[in-house]
Order: structure tokens, then sequence, then C-alpha cells
């Protein structure tokens, strides 16, 4: 079984709670099998959940299922959003190479706040718009803002 294989088997079983709220396995892609890049879609009736590996950092984004939109909503803001800003899930501070921590982390993000996430998914994520807009543009500021404070070094 080689690295991506078991990747693959890695997210199949972290996040096997995914099938239970109506999602389906849609696609995997190891499409820069070089850097170790990959992405696993998975589907419901209104949405795409992709997870992925771009520079060895692994993430989740969501992808609605609307003719009128073409937004990708990132977990981070969806957690800033449905905890009305007490929560920043901010990037991962461990070893980017250990994948498996990263996949790890995010199951359990995922699946403390699946249900609440489906709940607008549902009701049209049109009509969340403007929060998620605000919330995306917060999660951006905080990122940045711990991305000079914890890594930032002047010469």
């Amino acid at each position: 079984m080689n690295n991506n294989e078991s990747i693959k088997a890695l997210l199949e079983d972290r996040f096997e709670f995914l099938y239970d709220e109506g999602f389906q396995i849609l696609s995997f892609d190891d499409y820069k099998r070089e850097f170790g890049d990959w992405q696993i879609v998975f589907q419901s009736s209104v949405c795409l959940l992709e997870i992925y590996s771009s520079r060895s950092e692994v993430d989740i984004t969501f992808v609605p299922i609307d003719a009128n939109t073409k937004k990708r909503i990132g977990l981070s803001t969806f957690v800033y959003l449905i905890s009305n800003g007490e929560r920043f899930f901010g990037n991962y501070e461990g070893d980017l190479l250990n994948q498996q921590n990263q996949i790890e982390r995010l199951s359990k993000v995922l699946k403390e706040y699946l249900s609440e996430i489906m709940l607008i998914m549902n009701k049209g994520i049109s009509k969340y718009d403007d929060a998620l807009e605000k919330a995306g543009e917060a999660v951006f500021k905080k990122t940045y803002e711990e991305f000079r404070k914890n890594r930032y070094k002047p010469f």
C-alpha cells in the first residue's frame, strides 16, 4: 500500500461519521503525487465536502450544490460563525509532515460541528451570505495575526 492509499484508508476511517449524514465518497485524487498533495470529495444532497492536502497542510472546505453559487467555505469559517466568534480554529501548529494528526484534529472538529453546518446548508446557504462573509474575514484576520505573532521573525 502506497502512502496515498494509506491516507485514503485513514480518511475513510476517521470520517466514517459522514456516511450517517448522507455523504458518500465522490472521488479521491492524488493530483500532485510528487508533492504528496491529495483530495477526497464527499457528496451529500446539498454540498460537497473536500478534505485535501496542499503543501502538507490538511484542510476542509464545503461547496454548496446550488446553481447560483460558486462559494467555497472553510471549516474554520463555519466554526467561527456557529460559535459566534468564541472559537477560532486556526492553523495546525504541529509537524505538518504528520498528516495523521492533522486528519484526526479536523475529524474531531468536523464531528462536533457537522450537524449545525448541515442545518445551515439545508436552509440555503444564501441566507447566510453576510454572516459567512464577516466570519470569513474575521478568520482571515485572526489567521494573519496568529502568523505574525507566532511565526514571523524579522531579520
